[in-house]
């Protein structure tokens, strides 16, 4: 009688070992299929170039193009060639407020580039500090006006070009600063994915080979 009651005990926590089991995977997927974007969920792609580089790529290879073979049409590029941080408001005008929309914004290389951010510039501290307020007013910008998407941040490569070697600190030093971020937003690490002298084009753009690392880790976000 007792050996029966110990098998009987052994089965019961069996059976609770096997529910628990079937209650983590279905949260799991669940979590998964909640999270992970779908077909039917907008790209919404705001910035300069590393998002809209259709002028310095072959027709059909640029990021977006990647993006479309691999996600499906549902695509808004808003981005474009120059932009600098104060010309992205301007790209949000024909953006709505939805849970299925994700904002994918890379800008502010422009920005440091036609404003002499490199390492010689001995006011590089006080024109750094102006540069994150405007960057963090557009990202505040953008959270209270369309709180239900789901907004990812990129960081910024460093060619490998070297006259772009002078950038070089002010690059690290603004990547950081989009670290700050990710409690709030995600953030999507350029630095650490395009570090070939093929990744590129043009001396800065995102080539070919680029185009199709970005697309991949956008539409895998």
């Amino acid at each position: 009688m007792k050996g029966k009651t110990h098998i009987l005990f052994f089965y019961f926590i069996c059976f609770l070992s096997l529910v628990g089991f079937f209650i983590f995977i279905f949260n799991y997927i669940f979590y998964n299929l909640k999270e992970t974007m779908t077909n039917n969920d907008t790209i919404v792609l705001i910035g300069d170039s590393i998002l809209n580089n259709n002028m310095y790529v072959p027709i059909g290879k640029s990021v977006a193009d990647n993006i479309k073979l691999i996600h499906g049409k549902n695509i808004i590029i808003g981005a474009k060639d120059g932009a600098t941080i104060e010309t992205c408001y301007h790209q949000l005008n024909n953006i709505i407020n939805s849970e299925n929309y994700y904002l994918f914004i890379s800008i502010g290389g422009n920005d440091i580039l036609n404003n002499s951010y490199d390492n010689m510039d001995k006011n590089i501290n006080n024109k750094f500090d102006e540069l994150k307020q405007k960057y963090s007013e557009l990202i505040d910008f953008i959270k209270k006006k369309y709180p239900k998407t789901k907004i990812n941040l990129l960081n910024l490569y460093f060619p490998t070009d070297e006259k772009y070697n002078k950038y070089k600190n002010i690059i690290i030093k603004w990547n950081k600063m989009i670290s700050s971020f990710n409690s709030e937003c995600k953030i999507l690490n350029l630095d650490d994915l395009l570090t070939d002298s093929f990744d590129f084009t043009h001396g800065i753009e995102p080539s070919i080979i680029g185009s199709e690392k970005i697309a991949k880790l956008i539409v895998k976000s």
